[in-house]
């Protein structure tokens, strides 16, 4: 493990490094500098609100199984998944962190771990459908290899977990070939999240509900690109973006770095390119984008110390409350008939 830290790190400084060979600090410093502070600030408010939307989407699906948890605090562990994910390799760290903090306080970690890999999954398969959809808008990005490979990955992994949760035949396998006390122990812990997984299968609308908050959070990123570019001096149409920002995305996902460093960058400078900006536009605003990620992982932080000197008995009762739903109106009795 500490040789792969080890390896991302390098990936990280040797991509930011080269990055800045081609472009030169002066040319970023000064494209920094004349910044437009209006369009900066609207580019941190619509970020906030991508974030929200991504809270919204997985408060669905956690509701939709009965999982005891309020929006503000989806919110909450959303910016602190957002802090952790700074430190690790990659943004699955901050997503067990979240899963793990909304397991402790509703008691119910397979599922809670469910609602975050499901929120996920739908969100890749979007983003994968979309970047397929905008292949067929620009068939000139066909000529870039890179693109139509990015596609066909996303989608492999897509495919690869649907069976993986479907048909896990390999965890058998492997729980046969090796029958000793921390595999089954592996595997049982396993099975629970998978059973939790197919669980979703019976809530559809949940699924459905998702997607389209995936579709949501896509369009405001759009905005998100949008206005910090306008704040660059580049002024981008909006249907261009539409089908840029689908592959920036997916190429911001490669797992080969810390925390995305170096590779977040490069996404911008890369496809920013593809649609007219100067690469000096497109790493500056690579750079005002991980100095707004730095800022929101320690709003994150501020947060996941608030969450960890909460009483957990209050956590409990409040996430019991929400699971319960509202109190019934006086004078009605339920009908226990009825599901």
């Amino acid at each position: 493990m500490r040789r792969g830290l080890i390896l991302r790190g390098a990936v990280s400084v040797s991509l930011l490094g080269y990055l800045l060979a081609q472009v030169g600090w002066r040319t970023v410093w000064d494209e920094l500098r004349r910044a437009h502070a209006g369009y900066l600030a609207l580019n941190v408010a619509l970020a906030l609100a991508a974030t929200c939307v991504s809270a919204l989407k997985w408060h669905a699906l956690a509701r939709s199984r009965g999982i005891g948890v309020t929006l503000p605090r989806c919110v909450g562990l959303y910016l602190v998944g957002g802090y952790f994910s700074q430190f690790l390799p990659t943004i699955v760290g901050g997503d067990v962190v979240r899963a793990y903090e909304l397991g402790k306080s509703t008691g119910r970690h397979a599922d809670a771990l469910a609602s975050v890999l499901m929120e996920r999954y739908t969100g890749m398969a979007t983003l994968v459908a979309l970047s397929g959809l905008a292949l067929a808008a620009r068939p000139d990005f066909l000529t870039e290899p890179l693109l139509p490979l990015a596609v066909l990955l996303g989608a492999l992994v897509v495919t690869g977990l649907g069976v993986a949760v479907c048909r896990p035949f390999g965890l058998d396998l492997v729980e046969r070939a090796l029958p000793v006390p921390p595999v089954r122990g592996f595997a049982v812990r396993l099975r629970l999240v998978r059973r939790a997984l197919r669980s979703y299968r019976a809530a559809p609308r949940a699924v459905l509900v998702s997607i389209a908050y995936s579709v949501l959070f896509y369009g405001t990123v759009v905005l998100v690109v949008h206005t910090g570019a306008a704040a660059l001096g580049q002024h981008l149409a909006l249907a261009t973006l539409a089908v840029t920002v689908p592959f920036l995305l997916l190429l911001m996902a490669a797992p080969i770095s810390i925390g995305g460093i170096g590779v977040q960058e490069w996404a911008y400078y890369f496809m920013l390119a593809k649609v007219g900006v100067p690469v000096g536009v497109g790493l500056s605003l690579g750079l005002v984008v991980r100095v707004r990620t730095l800022a929101f992982g320690i709003l994150g932080g501020v947060v996941y110390l608030l969450i960890e000197s909460a009483p957990p008995k209050a956590v409990a009762k409040t996430a019991a409350a929400v699971a319960a739903g509202p109190p019934p109106v006086p004078g009605q009795l339920r009908d226990s008939s009825r599901v």
